[in-house]
C-alpha cells in the first residue's frame, strides 16, 4: 500500500524528534496494541504456538510469582527480542528499547539490560525517553531494528498460519487494538 501518510503522516519529523503525538502517535500506539494482541493470538492457536515455532522459548514466572510469561529469542543481528503480555524489549551489548502495551511514546535505557526472570511491567522503570540527539538517534536504530525484526516474524505468520486464522486474528481485535480497516501488522510496520 502505497498511502502510509495516512497511518503515519510526516515519520521521517516524527521519529527525527521522537515526537509520538497526533495522527501518528495515535496508529502507533494502535499498532502496538494490535501486535500485543496477536502475539496472544499466536500464543494461542489450536495448531500451535506460532512464537515457539519460530524460534521464542518460554519462561513461565515462578510458582509464587504472578505475573507473565516471556517469550525470547536472540535475533541474526545479534540482538535480543523479548515480549510479555504487557509489552516488548529488544536489547543490544548497550541499550534497549521498550514499547509498552497501551502506550504511543517507546522508552530507552542505556546500558546493559537483562530481561531474564522479568515477568511485571514494574521491573521496566528506568526506561526514559530519550532526551539527547545522540539517546534519540540510539533510539530510532533499536526502533528500526524491532521493526525489522516484527516485519520477518509476521512474515512467518503470513507463511504458516491459514487465512482463517490470519483474519480471525485482526476481527477480534479488542478497540484498543482496533487498526484502520484492510492494515495486517506486517503492512502497517513496513510503513512506519
Amino acid at each position: 500500500m502505497d498511502n502510509h501518510h495516512l497511518l503515519f503522516p510526516r515519520h521521517t519529523e516524527k521519529l527525527a524528534s521522537w515526537s509520538f503525538n497526533g495522527v501518528f502517535g495515535r496508529n502507533f500506539a494502535r499498532l502496538i496494541n494490535l501486535q500485543m494482541w496477536c502475539f496472544g493470538c499466536d500464543i494461542r492457536r489450536p495448531e500451535g504456538n506460532l512464537l515457539i515455532e519460530y524460534g521464542f522459548t518460554r519462561e513461565r514466572p515462578c510458582e509464587t510469582t504472578c505475573g507473565s510469561s516471556r517469550y525470547a529469542k536472540d535475533t541474526k543481528s545479534g540482538m535480543s527480542l523479548s515480549i510479555w503480555g504487557f509489552g516488548l524489549v529488544l536489547t543490544d551489548e548497550s541499550s534497549a528499547l521498550y514499547l509498552r502495551r497501551f502506550t504511543r511514546v517507546p522508552r530507552v535505557l542505556f546500558g546493559r539490560f537483562d530481561t531474564a526472570r522479568i515477568h511485571k511491567p514494574h521491573a521496566m522503570s528506568k526506561f526514559q525517553e530519550p532526551t539527547s540527539r545522540s539517546e534519540i538517534d540510539q533510539g530510532r536504530r533499536l526502533l528500526y531494528a524491532l521493526r525489522e525484526e516484527v516485519i520477518s516474524y509476521e512474515q512467518h505468520v503470513c507463511d504458516q498460519a491459514s487465512a482463517l486464522f490470519k483474519t480471525q486474528r485482526l476481527v477480534t481485535a479488542p478497540k484498543v487494538a482496533a487498526y484502520l480497516r484492510g492494515w495486517e501488522p506486517k503492512d502497517a510496520w513496513l510503513n512506519l
